[in-house]
């Protein structure tokens, strides 16, 4: 896997590749003794959740919560930022109607539609920066709101620098719930985010951990619970072509990976985490690592997706992916199987030549594979503005204007199981108590990873 990742990478730095300070064996067992310090300290105060990537799993606000459930849409209100932070990972001078899932919305009416298509109970107002664009953000969440009640939690992102108290009356008379300040980007000020105490229901503070900025998160967190903040989230630096000459100055140490973490901004989320609760300080804090992000959000988007596209005879993976099981061999082999099957309607599919199967997993006890080749094959899907025409797709009609994509597309090539990784398959299959990983072949498709990256 990590060969992988750096094939990605190498891909997508070019030339600049071999500025980035990867991480060595010498260094990730350093690193490594650190965090397993860390963990041991923080998990006798807290709870882990989401396959230990996050914590505070007991005090999480109900954004994160919906987040971690795959029911949360963030929308992109525009493109453009106007604070200059040096970790940003995005480009924040573009001018774009308001986004999610690379579709694009004209109208606050279409955005509801949207969400009551996909069923979803949180959104996120996000940017650049919402307040740039005051009206369009508070009709949004207005829109929202009027159609949701109190079925729908909102939240929005800012930087706060155009926070001011007829702002916040607004946003509050909108309908948001829960508003999130990157005090970051203001250089740690308080005095915006502390306008907003007892305007807004919910007041969080979400943010990057800079480890040189480490000090001075140590007080700020004892400032953020004195002021009444509900909540601080703390994120992972990572790098992207976008930030890259302004991370390429600071001595950081980075994971391959599909993007490119960076090690001393975990670990300096976790020293913030331990020295809060070592130090009693009630305020509730969230590590929204990069590998819970890469995970779970991932995982939303495929099987949201992918439940639209999945056929009868073939099922949606824990990770989201679609499997397709295909047994092969001769014909005096496969109708047997397929005779097994026939009540079954709908849940198996028999090639022309008769020399394929392809099975839905609860039929996989019918097949004697003793004399078959067990294939899988894994597909995602995503939404699209407008189809490819390169894959299959679905067109999902939202209004009697606005219609999206969604396209299926490969995951995997086709991975035909040796006789023991077949039985392991099907032992996992079927009782996941006797047999609870499926083979390491195809892993990265069945199951969600346990833990944090490892630092090599």
């Amino acid at each position: 896997m990590k060969e992988k990742y750096i094939r990605q990478n190498m891909a997508e730095y070019g030339e600049e590749y071999e500025k980035i300070n990867f991480c060595t064996a010498n260094d990730s067992a350093i690193f490594e003794k650190k965090r397993i310090e860390l963990i041991n300290s923080i998990s006798k105060h807290t709870s882990w959740g989401y396959c230990n990537t996050k914590t505070d799993c007991n005090n999480l606000s109900e954004g994160c919560r919906l987040c971690g459930e795959g029911l949360w849409s963030c929308l992109f209100i525009n493109g453009r930022c106007n604070a200059k932070c040096f970790y940003c990972p995005a480009p924040q001078n573009e001018d774009c109607l308001p986004t999610t899932n690379t579709v694009n919305f004209s109208s606050a009416a279409e955005y509801v539609a949207y969400l009551k298509r996909f069923g979803f109970k949180g959104v996120s107002i996000s940017g650049g920066e919402p307040l740039l664009t005051p009206e369009l953000t508070f009709s949004y969440i207005k829109a929202v709101r009027e159609a949701f009640g109190d079925e729908m939690y909102i939240w929005m992102y800012t930087n706060g620098l155009l926070v001011t108290e007829h702002i916040l009356d607004k946003l509050k008379c909108a309908g948001l719930n829960e508003i999130r300040f990157d005090i970051g980007a203001t250089g740690y000020s308080l005095s915006n985010l502390s306008k907003a105490i007892g305007k807004v229901p919910v007041v969080t503070v979400e943010i990057p951990a800079v480890p040189e900025e480490i000090e001075q998160l140590k007080i700020i967190v004892k400032q953020l619970a004195e002021l009444g903040v509900n909540h601080l989230n703390l994120h992972q630096l990572r790098l992207t072509p976008t930030n890259f000459e302004k991370m390429m100055q600071r001595n950081y140490t980075y994971i391959h990976n599909e993007s490119v973490p960076v090690i001393e901004s975990e670990l300096t989320a976790l020293q913030i985490i331990d020295h809060t609760l070592q130090n009693n300080i009630k305020l509730p804090i969230n590590y929204c690592s990069y590998t819970y992000k890469n995970r779970f959000q991932g995982v939303a988007a495929r099987k949201r997706n992918c439940t639209e596209m999945v056929k009868l005879h073939e099922e949606v993976t824990e990770n989201g992916y679609i499997r397709l099981i295909t047994l092969k061999g001769d014909e005096t082999d496969i109708m047997p199987v397929a005779g097994a099957m026939s009540l079954h309607t709908g849940r198996y599919e028999l090639s022309r030549d008769k020399k394929t199967l392809c099975i839905h997993p609860s039929l996989i006890n019918l097949a004697d594979i003793s004399k078959l080749d067990l294939m899988l094959s894994y597909f995602s899907a995503k939404q699209l503005q407008s189809m490819s025409y390169k894959n299959p797709f679905k067109t999902i009609q939202l209004t009697s204007k606005k219609n999206i994509v969604i396209e299926r597309f490969r995951a995997s090539n086709d991975i035909t199981l040796s006789i023991g990784e077949a039985y392991d398959f099907i032992g996992f299959m079927t009782d996941k108590t006797c047999t609870p990983l499926p083979p390491a072949i195809v892993q990265e498709y069945e199951i969600i990873k346990q833990n944090l990256l490892e630092y090599l």
